[in-house]
């Protein structure tokens, strides 16, 4: 079984969109993954939450010897 490390979250923020909200998210995870940042979406209820990761962190697993 493959075991998944957690990204670090850098922020989030809860708000109410209305529209295509997913294209935003779509937009910058395509302008900005050259800079690790990965970028989710969720809906609760009426209100989306943006969630901002850093996948840098995900280069080197714990354990690995590089440096």
């Amino acid at each position: 079984m493959t075991q998944h490390t957690k990204l670090p979250i850098l922020g989030e923020k809860s708000f109410r969109l209305k529209g295509e909200t997913h294209q935003l998210v779509t937009f910058l995870n395509k302008t900005l993954k050259d800079r690790d940042l990965i970028f989710g979406l969720t809906l609760d209820g009426t209100n989306y939450r943006i969630i901002i990761y850093d996948s840098s962190s995900n280069d080197h697993p714990e354990g690995d010897s590089r440096e």
